[in-house]
């Protein structure tokens, strides 16, 4: 309950502890107990810096992390999908096991068998893999279609 704290009984260094804890919006008698108690003491009081205003970010910004954040994941699917249906798509060919198939229907079956295979054996890899390369070149703007076009202030906004 607010104002029902006695802070005669309480140390220089508990008053201060409590002076950095409390919460002044939410219980305001007892901010005041305790500054008129650091008063009384003779303890300098402390200013309290007003909380950080961050600006909202403007459309433009909204949107070029969105169009970022869009290539990012086209890339994720690429590197996923793409390389890992063509490496197993080659891997698929290339492999030797068997008869060689004597029609086209022969060779797609045995070529799908072995791609499926390839894919439960490094498929999560692929996943992985992509998906750490999308972002980290997200990240760091290395892919095409994630550099920044919208400057950012750095000063008024903590992460970009």
């Amino acid at each position: 309950m607010d104002g029902h704290i006695d802070y005669s009984g309480y140390s220089l260094e508990q008053l201060r502890e409590a002076e950095a804890g409390v919460n002044r919006d939410l219980y305001p008698m007892n901010y005041a107990n305790l500054r008129a108690e650091l008063q009384r003491r003779g303890a300098p009081l402390r200013t309290r810096q007003a909380p950080l205003q961050r600006k909202p970010l403007s459309r433009a910004v909204i949107l070029d992390r969105l169009r970022r954040v869009s290539f990012g994941f086209a890339w994720f699917l690429f590197i996923w999908w793409g390389v890992g249906g063509i490496v197993a798509g080659v891997a698929s060919a290339l492999a030797k096991e068997g008869p060689e198939p004597e029609t086209f229907r022969e060779g797609f079956t045995a070529g799908k068998a072995y791609g499926l295979e390839f894919g439960r054996k490094y498929g999560l890899y692929f996943f992985f893999g992509g998906l750490a390369i999308a972002i980290a070149g997200t990240a760091f703007q290395v892919l095409p279609g994630t550099k920044r076009r919208v400057a950012v202030d750095t000063k008024d906004h903590a992460s970009t």
